[in-house]
């Protein structure tokens, strides 16, 4: 990443029952489910020796409760916690709550494209990945203007996520999806 004030980590939040049912969620505020929940423990575990300073979750609730919960686990004292509405998931507009596998069938217009890997592709009433880079482009500025030395621990959604390991950290973009993918593991950066 380009930014040397801070040492950001990252993670997606923890699984829902739309994850499990491959449903678009975008802007949808869905919960964790139990297993979501478990991941988020887990994450917390995970963290407690990388004395986190900051939490930035979206205020999506899956992510929120991702944060809440991993919080839980780590060491006193806990890390300040805050959420951003830059952090939120890229709006899918008709696409949320749509089946992955079915929308290409459903509305004619996807057919043969790809919502995962055209970045300038723009869903009915949603956003494209450059509408997503341009306000967490926004938001890592304001962080390094705010904050300098701090270890934060960003905890967002598949989307951001890819836009950050392109624009941030010099990742293609093709290959950012394997690594975004996963649901609660830790991506660690400089």
């Amino acid at each position: 990443m380009e930014r040397t004030k801070n040492t950001f980590f990252l993670a997606r939040h923890g699984a829902t029952t739309y994850n499990d049912q491959q449903i678009f969620m975008g802007r949808l505020d869905i919960s964790l489910n139990a297993n979501g929940r478990e991941q988020a423990r887990l994450l917390g575990q995970e963290l407690k020796d990388k004395a986190i300073d900051l939490i930035y979750s979206s205020p999506l609730l899956r992510a929120k409760e991702t944060a809440v919960i991993a919080m839980g686990q780590m060491e006193r004292p806990l890390p300040v916690f805050e959420t951003s509405e830059a952090l939120m998931e890229r709006s899918l507009g008709e696409l949320e709550g749509r089946h992955k596998k079915k929308y290409r069938q459903e509305l004619p217009f996807y057919k043969g494209k790809s919502i995962l890997y055209d970045y300038d592709l723009v869903p009915a009433g949603g956003e494209s990945y450059a509408g997503v880079a341009a306000r967490i482009g926004s938001f890592l500025e304001f962080l390094d203007g705010e904050w300098s030395g701090k270890r934060i621990l960003l905890i967002t959604h598949h989307g951001p996520l890819r836009v950050i390991l392109t624009k941030f950290w010099g990742m293609g973009w093709v290959e950012t999806y394997p690594v975004a993918k996963p649901l609660c593991r830790l991506i660690a950066g400089t």
